[in-house]
């Protein structure tokens, strides 16, 4: 049990390094940003695949359904960043922070048998005031928190459709087919940005 906590922190800590991190590359718009690291992601994933010479053939028939998560993936992690040069590092975790919320909102409609819990938009109703006074007044970042309350609804879309992958395929050859579809988008959103200047802080 410690050891599973001693894991969750640490999970946490990476997670909110990685918005500092993005702060400081700032410099990079958000797509390139991400391209990069899923590029460096998905290089990493091919040698360990092949190194311990994972079993990937019974993917072929969901390869669409994992490249199509990935692309959210991809679509949650330019968000992220975008929030984070919009706004802030904080300004992009009190978005993110809505990731329950959005899970009390999303599973009972994509799992079947969760239902929906009065107690959890309770709790819901709580956060949303809590944001609300943090954004009242003279707040100047209200268009990087919405990014960063979005980038967690991708997030979690893909977390809950990620927990089905994760069933019945190899973990590392899953995130291998996700890492493509991440790339994917982040190379669009590239193109994008080039033919429409200003578009994703290009």
């Amino acid at each position: 049990m410690s050891r599973d906590l001693a894991k969750l922190h640490f999970i946490v800590v990476l997670w909110g390094f990685t918005a500092v991190l993005g702060r400081f590359l700032e410099g990079l718009p958000s797509p390139v940003l991400v391209f990069h690291r899923t590029l460096i992601a998905g290089l990493l994933l091919v040698g360990l695949v092949l190194y311990r010479k994972t079993p990937g053939a019974a993917l072929r028939a969901e390869v669409l359904p994992l490249f199509g998560n990935g692309l959210l993936l991809g679509a949650h992690w330019i968000l992220f960043f975008l929030a984070v040069h919009l706004g802030n590092v904080s300004v992009c975790m009190i978005g993110m922070a809505t990731s329950t919320l959005w899970t009390a909102i999303l599973e009972p409609m994509m799992v079947r048998g969760r239902r929906h819990h009065l107690y959890e938009f309770a709790l819901g109703g709580v956060m949303i005031g809590a944001i609300a006074l943090i954004a009242g007044g003279d707040f100047q970042y209200q268009l990087g928190l919405a990014v960063g309350i979005a980038a967690a609804g991708v997030g979690t879309t893909f977390s809950i459709i990620n927990s089905h992958l994760t069933r019945r395929h190899h973990h590392n050859v899953i995130a291998l087919y996700q890492m493509v579809g991440a790339m994917s988008i982040c190379a669009a959103a590239t193109v994008a940005m080039a033919a429409f200047p200003g578009f994703l802080g290009g």
